[in-house]
């Protein structure tokens, strides 16, 4: 059996579906978790399961994980909306002062389009960052930390926000009494098309050190919501109307380095 030369760090939603179809196309991964009966759950799908937890102070856990990566990619959340006071970077500095004891050739960081905050207009990546929640300015310094700690090493994937058959913007909808700047563009993407923008970047060469991935597709909230609840046989929520400029997430530079086409296209919307 080949060992595994790409590791997850933070297999959970997003990274389990990325370690899933690599283990389809024949690549061994090793994946962390933090509680030992989640690990196992992903020894049960094949993929080779660490328990291992970051904190303010260090790594607890198995640092076997990381003999032998080549690749390391970094899913892991800053987690403040369950923990309003954590320190996601003091917890990625403990990852970075581990990773310089490592031989590892290439980190894939999964960040967030909210670290553009309140920017205007069509953004890419040579937009200023205005992170504007405690999640969205921790995840920029985050990107500079690693960046700048590992310049030739790294790539930031700035994610859109995450949808997928399983995670259904139609639940959200259920559970909202108004849907806020419903004038604004929508800027998501599919777990599919994340997936297989994640292994593209996993199997080629790096080109730049930062990328959006948004699907281009970006009608209105309440025009995309209207849809959602038509299809569903419900009632759309109050919409409030934007007094926010209207900010659309661009990922051509990522489309044109990688050649790279979004697979589900209108967002779920049938």
């Amino acid at each position: 059996m080949r060992k595994a030369r790409l590791g997850i760090l933070g297999c959970g939603w997003l990274g389990t579906a990325l370690a899933l179809e690599l283990l389809r196309r024949g690549i061994p991964v090793k994946g962390s978790r933090t509680q030992a009966e989640r690990v196992t759950d992903l020894n049960h799908l094949g993929i080779e399961g660490r328990i291992l937890s970051l904190s303010e102070t260090g790594i607890e856990g198995d640092l076997s994980f990381f003999e032998g990566l080549q690749t390391l990619v970094i899913a892991i959340p800053p987690g403040l909306r369950k923990n309003p006071k954590a320190n996601f970077i003091a917890k990625i500095d403990s990852l970075i002062a581990h990773l310089h004891k490592t031989a590892i050739e290439k980190i894939i960081f999964t960040s967030s389009t909210s670290v553009y905050g309140s920017a205007t207009g069509i953004v890419d990546e040579l937009s200023t960052p205005q992170p504007i929640t405690p999640g969205g300015r921790q995840l920029l310094e985050v990107e500079r930390r690693l960046l700048s700690s590992f310049p030739k090493e790294t790539i930031i994937i700035r994610l859109g926000g995450l949808i997928g058959s399983d995670r259904h913007p139609i639940y959200q909808l259920q559970q909202r009494s108004q849907i806020d700047q419903a004038s604004n563009p929508i800027n998501l993407i599919h777990q599919t098309d994340a997936v297989a923008a994640l292994i593209s970047t996993i199997k080629h060469p790096k080109k730049k050190d930062c990328y959006n991935l948004v699907t281009p597709f970006h009608p209105t909230k309440v025009g995309y919501y209207t849809l959602l609840a038509e299809q569903w046989g419900m009632t759309l929520p109050n919409c409030v109307l934007s007094e926010v400029a209207p900010k659309k997430i661009s990922s051509q530079s990522y489309t044109t380095d990688y050649l790279f086409s979004f697979v589900v296209d209108k967002l779920l919307i049938e």
